[in-house]
């Protein structure tokens, strides 16, 4: 109120001349405003007013720890200047994240919520390179805004702080390999100069969201290994000029491949594996000359492989397994399609016609996999030219005739998947020769076949061998008593032969023998001490055999003709289940 003269505007307090008046009719100055107000109505800029009101948010957490606890000077009286709103703003904001995500939990803290700059919230150790591997925590550049951040495998979990986005001049984002959940905030869209995103292998739900495209300058975008659904945005191609690397596998993604996808003429890498993508491989991408990873596997693709998939120069991995494609292998006979191959996985459709001999141009090729198909024919002796390969795969298909000697040429090979076809003739010799046949096979898988002949003597001294498959063929002879020199072996399957003569004794002698098939042959002979758990190394999980006797020692005996090739009968489940003294491990017998 005024004074008697009119001309003193301030106001009146008790005990001065006007002390007539009473202190209730007297104007009461606004309280100061505190640390933490100044911070909030700063902070209001990009939170929410109602979330910073919410005492257990995330970002209110963050704000009153900057208010409280981490005690950088602010001018009296007035808000935050705003030249150091972005200074503000970016701790602000990685406090946010380590409060969304569990911080205190960490793998490592790596200085985050600490008295020093958020520029030192790292490990010390970046080399340079954007989202480098060996590298953890905020780094900055010289003008001490955070531009790459690097958290992968660190234990976060919670949800990922749509306050991320605040972070303007983020080139390198990497969350990969953590357990974050929700929404991907689409705050991200701000994020303009983003140059590898990485949100790998997480547990991200709902759709990607369209603000994404914003990053005009993406060369890496991941974020396989998430539960992301809805449909591969259809401007991607147009959206990401300079990408590289897209991965997107491992989601539920639906829709269809977008037909523009050779517009990304850098692309290198392109990883959409384990979705649920539908309709036909668009022609266009055999423009992506630059391509040297293409997966597609696992999807619900349709039609025929284009022929310009296979005129990718670089491409050294080709995954189209476990999809509905029709039609041939589009490899060209006068060869150069894809010259640096190095894995060619094309099991599991319903590819039809015979392998094209030009299978031996990929020289190559470590591994080539074309199992679960229709493939026809015979297997073309050019496979002998596939001399780098360790894993062939040609099992359940429609193959006929015979083995190629050829194939011993495939010195690399490690692994021969040949089963489930009508293949004839008998097992080549050379295959185990150790001057001329693969060194270092470890598995063999010839089961469900029409060979026949004598098992050559060369296997049993394979000494790598791992697991071997020769069941339910028509091989002929006895199983020789060397047998129990490879060590190595773990799974041996030579039931529904015409195997005859006594079981070794050196069976005994298989250390690492876990599974044993026998049954449906001519042999005869005890089993009963490979089912004696008591003894040191014993490992037999599964044996069969066709068995005689109620003792629980398995007495093989040759079966009847008109033995049933499977099933349990109930004498055989008696002996099963006798027990002994309860030294002896219950064998699993099938056949009479």
């Amino acid at each position: 109120r005024p004074s008697k003269g009119g001309a003193d505007m301030s106001p009146v307090r008790p005990g001065g001349v006007d002390s007539a008046y009473e202190t209730s009719d007297l104007v009461t100055p606004p309280p100061e405003k505190t640390r933490l107000d100044l911070i909030l109505q700063s902070l209001s800029r990009i939170t929410s007013p109602t979330v910073l009101a919410d005492l257990h948010s995330p970002q209110r957490r963050a704000a009153e720890w900057i208010a409280d606890d981490d005690l950088r000077p602010l001018p009296d009286g007035m808000p935050v200047p705003h030249d150091d709103y972005p200074r503000l703003y970016q701790r602000y904001s990685l406090a946010v994240l380590y409060m969304s995500s569990d911080g205190p939990k960490w793998n490592e803290r790596l200085n985050f919520l600490s008295d020093s700059h958020e520029c030192d919230w790292n490990d010390g150790v970046w080399n340079d390179e954007l989202g480098d591997y060996e590298s953890k925590g905020a780094f900055c550049d010289p003008s001490m805004t955070v531009f790459d951040l690097v958290l992968y495998d660190n234990g976060l979990k919670g949800t990922l702080a749509r306050e991320v986005g605040s972070l303007h001049a983020l080139r390198g984002f990497s969350v990969f390999m953590n357990e974050l959940g929700g929404t991907i905030p689409s705050s991200v869209g701000n994020l303009r100069l983003m140059v590898r995103f990485d949100l790998g292998r997480n547990l991200f739900w709902s759709m990607m969201p369209n603000e994404c495209m914003n990053m005009i300058h993406v060369e890496e975008f991941m974020l396989d290994g998430n539960d992301l659904t809805g449909t591969i945005p259809q401007e991607l191609p147009s959206s990401f000029p300079n990408l590289r690397h897209l991965g997107l596998g491992a989601n539920t993604l639906g829709g269809s491949l977008p037909p523009n996808l050779g517009n990304l003429r850098r692309l290198k890498k392109l990883e959409l594996g384990s979705n649920r993508i539908e309709g036909r491989i668009p022609s266009s991408i055999g423009s992506l000359r630059s391509l040297t990873v293409l997966d597609l596997s696992d999807n619900r693709l349709t039609g025929e492989i284009p022929p310009e998939a296979f005129d990718l120069e670089l491409a050294s991995t080709v995954d189209l397994s476990g999809n509905a494609l029709r039609g041939t292998i589009p490899l060209r006979d006068e060869g150069g399609s894809l010259p640096s191959m190095k894995y060619l996985r094309l099991f599991g459709n319903g590819l039809r016609g015979s392998i094209p001999s030009a299978i031996g141009t990929l020289g190559d090729a470590r591994e080539i996999l074309l199992d679960d198909n229709n493939l026809r024919g015979r297997i073309p002796e050019s496979i002998g030219d596939l001399a780098s390969v360790r894993v062939l795969g040609l099992s359940r298909n429609d193959l006929t005739g015979p083995i190629p000697v050829n194939l011993a040429r495939c010195a690399e090979a490690e692994v021969i998947l040949l089963g489930e076809n009508g293949l004839t003739g008998t097992i080549p010799p050379v295959l185990f020769n150790p001057r001329e046949g693969p060194a270092d096979l470890a598995v063999l898988s010839l089961e469900e076949n029409r060979l026949t002949g004598p098992i050559p003597r060369g296997i049993w001294r394979a000494k790598s061998l791992r697991m071997l498959g020769l069941h339910s063929n028509g091989l002929e002879g006895t199983i020789p008593a060397r047998v129990g020199e490879l060590k190595t072996l773990e799974v041996v399957e030579l039931g529904n032969n015409k195997l005859e003569g006594q079981v070794p004794w050196s069976l005994d002698e298989m250390e690492n023998l876990e599974w044993l098939s026998l049954q449906r042959n001519s042999l005869v002979g005890s089993l009963g001490h490979l089912c004696d758990a008591g003894r040191p190394g014993r490992n037999i999980k599964h044996l069969s055999a066709d068995s005689a006797g109620s003792d629980p020692d398995v007495i093989v005996r040759a079966a009847p003709s008109n033995a049933p090739a499977g099933g349990t009968t109930a004498a055989a489940k008696a002996a099963a289940a006798a027990t002994g003294e309860g030294r002896r491990r219950r064998a699993t017998l099938t056949g009479p």
